[in-house]
């Protein structure tokens, strides 16, 4: 998650903007900590 909130904090803080690529570790980021969460395994 840390990458996640590294690439939010330079968004909000310093006005960099997000690319496609960046978008899309974003979404898989998020998907993969909700899918430990569903299955009830630690990430």
């Amino acid at each position: 998650m840390e990458p996640l909130f590294a690439i939010i904090f330079a968004s909000l803080l310093l006005g960099e903007r997000k690319t496609a690529l960046q978008l899309l570790g974003c979404a898989m980021i998020i998907g993969g900590a909700a899918r430990c969460i569903l299955e009830g395994k630690k990430a």
